[in-house]
């Protein structure tokens, strides 16, 4: 009776080693989760800021009466007099400084809202108005 007795409490001691282990390979695995969609998102942001800038520069380039439609999922802010726009996790380079929400070159910065929004040239300035 005494082995059967030491027999379940070794079973049972494996079994909580055994448990731990999961426990702590669960753990490890749920941080890498973790980890991967934070990085989806600062990606997202950076193709997002990507996008803009590249669409900028393009209708910049291109000239009168030129204009793009994007549509964008995050907030984004243009800083017109850096020649920069940002992101939450991201910076880009335009070309130009050229760039309002107006009709008029007003050189203030301004914010995107997430959605459609349409980007023409008007006399050499960018003007960024959402649809």
């Amino acid at each position: 009776m005494a082995k059967k007795g030491q027999a379940s409490m070794e079973a049972m001691i494996a079994i909580g080693v055994l448990f731990v282990i999961f426990f702590v390979m669960f753990m490890f695995y749920n941080q890498k989760n973790i980890d991967l969609n934070n990085t989806e998102i600062e990606l997202t942001a950076k193709s997002e800021c990507f996008k803009l800038s590249l669409a900028i520069n393009n209708i910049f380039s291109l000239g009168e009466n030129s204009q793009i439609t994007l549509n964008l999922k995050n907030n984004i802010t243009v800083e017109p007099e850096q020649k920069r726009i940002e992101s939450e996790s991201a910076t880009c380079t335009i070309i130009t400084n050229q760039v309002s929400d107006q009709s008029v070159l007003t050189g203030q910065r301004f914010t995107l809202l997430e959605g459609d929004i349409t980007l023409s040239n008007d006399n050499n300035i960018v003007v960024i108005q959402h649809e």
